[in-house]
């Protein structure tokens, strides 16, 4: 069973990105260092708060694609548990298309709660030439 909470999308829910553009996504409100697995993004006892954090993205999104994604396709599942209790509680997010920054590229910002703290950003895969490049050196 899936477990996700709300989520609030911007610019808006139909928002489309293209996958090559995005070197990474991003995470604000979660205090600490995430432990990244494939597509599992998580935090064990976040900061002493005795809370585990989940956030699980699209498998297709997280690995490299040409293709566009709409916005609300790209999180699969985000939850919180509080152990030893296995419950997955819901998490209410947002999740907001940032364009390039300075040194960092375009990003997708998840905030849980839509708490914003300074984010925290997360490699994903990248073509590694330039969408142009036709595999010559001419």
């Amino acid at each position: 069973m899936l477990t996700l909470g709300t989520g609030i999308y911007w610019p808006s829910a139909a928002f489309w990105v293209m996958r090559s553009y995005l070197p990474q996504v991003s995470v604000s409100g979660v205090l600490g260092t995430p432990t990244v697995v494939a597509n599992h993004v998580y935090w064990i006892n976040q900061m002493g708060s005795g809370q585990d954090y989940h956030i699980i993205y699209n498998p297709d999104f997280w690995s490299y694609g040409r293709g566009r994604w709409q916005i609300t396709d790209v999180i699969d599942q985000c939850w919180y548990e509080v152990p030893p209790n296995p419950t997955k509680n819901p998490v209410t997010f947002i999740l907001e298309y940032k364009g390039a920054r300075p040194n960092f590229g375009s990003s997708l910002l998840f905030m849980p709660w839509g708490a914003l703290t300074t984010p925290i950003d997360i490699p994903i895969e990248t073509e590694s030439q330039p969408y142009w490049w036709l595999g010559t050196d001419e």
